[in-house]
């Protein structure tokens, strides 16, 4: 796992922790099943999809609320990037053992 896989992935699990909303919408997205439609693989491709596109929308959330300021342009742009070199199958199978945890 990268470094930022493991970032993304200890910021997520300790916010699970403390925010209701952020626990139900990852259970929601990383155990919802598709059959008798999508074979297994296809759910879950289907799943990491949703958790990339759901974590860069809170990204681009929390960017809109930032003062548009060239310090704040530029930490965003870094941001970005950093959530593009993520391994989102990696942080999807890691959330998913945590969340499948929190469910039982």
């Amino acid at each position: 796992m990268n470094t930022f896989t493991q970032v993304v992935f200890d910021m997520l699990s300790e916010a699970i922790e403390d925010d209701e909303q952020l626990r139900a919408d990852l259970k929601a997205i990383l155990l919802k099943e598709y059959t008798p439609f999508l074979s297994d693989v296809q759910s879950l491709r289907v799943n990491i999809h949703q958790l990339k596109t759901y974590v860069q929308d809170k990204m681009q959330q929390w960017i809109d609320w930032l003062p548009d300021t060239t310090i704040n342009q530029l930490g965003a742009a870094l941001a970005q990037e950093a959530l593009s070199q993520v391994y989102w199958s990696t942080l999807a199978g890691l959330l998913h053992e945590q969340v499948t945890s929190l469910v039982s």
